[in-house]
This record gives structure tokens, sequence and C-alpha cells, in this order.
């Protein structure tokens, strides 16, 4: 090994004799015979001056190459130096972003032209952001969200508050509340915030939590844009794995009905990907839908007396404080097999064939596998039998057969189905305590506490 590294240098040695030394006195030696050179002083001198031109070249090529990487710097971070020595963080006592994979625009004052600039090029931000496994939070766009769909959102994803207070008066209030400029800085300790900037939770430790602070410029439109993708290009992903991301969890796999291989008895439960485009459409990869999320799911995380609330918008962060863990309702099967989940005020639609499938799992709070579904056709079908409306018993006993068939898709799509029931009313954070789950090669199962289930009549 040493033999090697010294015959490496020798040869790096000799490189730059024959480049500084040979190949000069040849030179010379031509320039000797070609002009007849008499006296060996002029020959010497004339070596001097070509070492002392090539230690000149050298010395520009270095200062080049130096200021070209000032020229590169200076591009990296384009804004103006009194932007760069504001304070690049800020420290809180609590986690007051609900993910850390999340960017906040902040603006202690309104800035035109950062607003125009972020609203022209959402989806330009939004996309370099997503690369990265991160999301934006951009609050002007709850300024034009329709009440009514702001109303549905909130149902949506946070079916625990009070129906009262979601109505329109009420999410109008919610919106005004929002939008005020005290909100992020109460949370963000905002007196410490200068200028319009991005927000993300950089790391935290057993005390603090440490924010990463961009501020941007606001004189003109090219300064904006500049600073902008700057950061866009320089902000780093998050630094733990599980928040890669906030858009809605794929699948291991999606698939459609017909699509569904019956050469696995023990496949995962999949909704189609139809109705995950569509879920996905409306709610979860719409922009203003998931900013006033985010934002109810940041200041539940505050108490209302930090945010100087009162009034309407009181009583409702106190009803999200009172509720801050995921309170699951109690689901009543009514004599005729409906569903409902009280404490949401909610209704989940399923048809009779469905419903025989969800009042058959839940009988079975310890899971069943597809495999053994043939052993469990005559509860099956007493269960049907109840709901249906059909009165023909060979019709009702084919659905079953078919149902109960380990090598038919029967099952699986009635469990498919049944989930999208309940992601069509409520987010899956809440959703999954009730549909049927279980992966592949698992048994299927509905999470939900038999305490919780309520059964009116004991038809089932």
């Amino acid at each position: 090994m040493i033999n090697k590294i010294i015959a490496i240098l020798l040869g790096l040695i000799l490189v730059v004799f024959i480049i500084v030394i040979v190949i000069p006195l040849i030179i010379l030696t031509i320039l000797q015979h070609q002009f007849n050179f008499r006296s060996a002083n002029r020959l010497l001198e004339i070596i001097k001056g070509v070492n002392i031109y090539l230690y000149t070249q050298i010395l520009k090529f270095a200062k080049t190459k130096q200021a070209k990487k000032k020229s590169i710097v200076s591009l990296i971070d384009p804004r103006i130096q009194a932007i760069k020595d504001l304070p690049d963080f800020i420290v809180s006592e609590g986690e007051l972003l609900p993910e850390q994979n999340i960017v906040v625009y902040y603006e202690p004052h309104f800035s035109p032209l950062i607003n125009e600039y972020i609203q022209q090029h959402k989806d330009k931000i939004q996309t370099a952001l997503t690369k990265k496994g991160l999301d934006f939070l951009y609050l002007g766009d709850l300024d034009t969200i329709d009440l009514e769909d702001a109303t549905d959102i909130i149902s949506y994803y946070f079916p625990q508050l009070n129906p009262k207070n979601i109505t329109n008066s009420g999410v109008s209030v919610i919106k005004e509340t929002l939008l005020r400029d005290n909100i992020i800085c109460n949370l963000f300790r905002g007196d410490i915030l200068y200028n319009p900037c991005f927000i993300k939770l950089k790391k935290r430790n057993e005390k603090e939590y440490n924010y990463s602070v961009y501020y941007l410029p606001e004189e003109t439109s090219k300064d904006i844009e500049e600073a902008i993708n700057h950061y866009l290009w320089v902000i780093t992903k998050p630094f733990d794995e599980r928040y890669q991301g906030i858009q809605y969890r794929k699948s291991k796999s999606s698939i459609d009905d017909d699509e569904i291989k019956t050469d696995s008895l023990e496949s995962s439960i999949e909704v189609s990907s139809g109705f995950k485009r569509e879920l996905e459409s409306l709610l979860l990869n719409n922009g203003k839908a998931h900013t006033l999320k985010t934002m109810f799911s940041l200041i539940e995380k505050v108490s209302p007396e930090r945010l100087g609330l009162e009034g309407k918008m009181l009583s409702i962060l106190n009803d999200l404080h009172t509720n801050i863990q995921p309170k699951i309702s109690e689901l009543i099967i009514s004599p005729v097999g409906g569903i409902y989940l009280k404490d949401y005020n909610i209704e989940v639609k399923l048809t009779p064939l469905q419903k025989t499938v969800y009042l058959f799992f839940l009988s079975k709070p310890n899971g069943v596998f597809f495999k053994d579904l043939p052993e469990y056709k005559k509860e099956l079908l007493e269960i049907y039998s109840r709901i249906s409306s059909r009165t023909d018993s060979e019709s009702l006993r084919s659905s079953i057969e078919e149902l109960a068939n380990p090598y038919s898709n029967s099952m699986s799509e009635k469990c498919s189905r049944i989930k999208e029931a309940f992601l069509k009313q409520i987010d899956d954070e809440w959703a999954r305590y009730y549909y049927i789950s279980g992966e592949r090669n698992e048994q299927k199962v509905i999470k939900l506490d038999r305490n919780k289930v309520v059964f009116e009549e004991s038809n089932f």
C-alpha cells in the first residue's frame, strides 16, 4: 500500500517537472535556434520570464475561481445583508405546528407584493415543497373559501365539535378569527418576528422546539421571486421520517372493484381508486380545506387565553380543547340495522348486504379470516334475512353463498364499500375505528371498543 502511494507521488512530481521545467526548456531551445540566441544569460532570463508568466497565470486563475465562488454564494442567497442578519430561528416551549413538515407563511403586516406572488405561484411553491415531503400553509386561502364548504370541511375533520358551532355564522366567526394577524403572531411569539417570513419546525429536544425563520424582501417582485426560489432550493426535508408529507396516505395498492384479485384469500381492505381520487379532489388535495384543517389543528394546541379570543370563537376553542383527544362516538344500531354515529350526529348509509357484513363483523371482536367465511354462512344468512326486504329465500341464500365464498371478491368488495361510506362522512383519524380493516394475510376486524356499541333492540 505504501509503495503504491510513493509511486503515485513520484508520478505527480514527474508530471509537474515536465510541465514546469522540461516543456519550457524545449520551447526555449526551439526559440533559441529560431532567433539564434548567443548568450546563456539571455536564455536564463527567458526561462525566468516564462516561469513568472506561468506563476502569474496560475495566481490569476485561482483568483478568478475565488471570485466565481463568491458570485455563486451571492446567487445562492440573493437577499440583502440586512435581511440575512435577522435572527433565523425562534424558540417555543411547546410544539405549535401539528406536523413538522409544514412551512407557514407569516406576515406581521400585509405585504401586497408577496401575497400577489404567492397567490400567482402557489401551485409551484406547493409542488416544490411536496417533492421534499413538505406542505405549505398559506392563511390567505381562507379569505376566499365558501362558508358552506368551510362548514363541511370542519365537520369532516372535526366531528367531535359541537354541531351548534358548525353553522354558517359560526364558520364566519372562525374565518375572521383565523385571519386576524395576531393568531400566528401569538402562536409564534410574533413580537420577535420582524418581517414577512417562512416558518418551519427545525429541531426539538425535551424542553423546547426550534423553528427556522426565513425572512422575505418586500421591495420588488424580482427580489421576492429570487428569495422564494432560493428558499425552495435550500429547504431540507423533515428530520423525522414519520412526517414525510401530509397528503392523503396512499394504500399499498389502489384497485378498482374489478381489479380485486381472487388468487389471494386474505387481501387487505382497499377503497377503490375512483373513490380515492374523488376524496382527494374534494378534500384532501384542496389547498383551502387543508389550510383550514391545519389551522384548527394548530390552534387547538394553544390555550384560548394565549390567543386572546372571546365570544363565539372562545366557545369553539374551548370545545376544541375539551375534545383535544379523539372522542370516539357511540355507534347506534337501529332495529332495522341502521347505523348511526350518535355523538357526531351522522348516519352511515349502507345497502342491506353491506349492513349484513358490517353487523357480522361487529359481532366478531376478535376478527375473522376470509378463508373461514364458509363456516359462517348460516349466521350471515340469519342477519341478512332480518335486514333485507327480499322474500325469496333462494335469492337470499344465493347472495350469501357468493358473500361467503373465499374465492369470490364479494366480501372484499363489500368491506371496501363500507370503508368508503365512513370516509365520506369523517376523516380517517376517526373513521378507522369503525370500518372493517386488516392487512393482507391478517384477520379482518372492526377496531371499535364494543362498549361503544349500542343496539336499540336485540335483533342482532
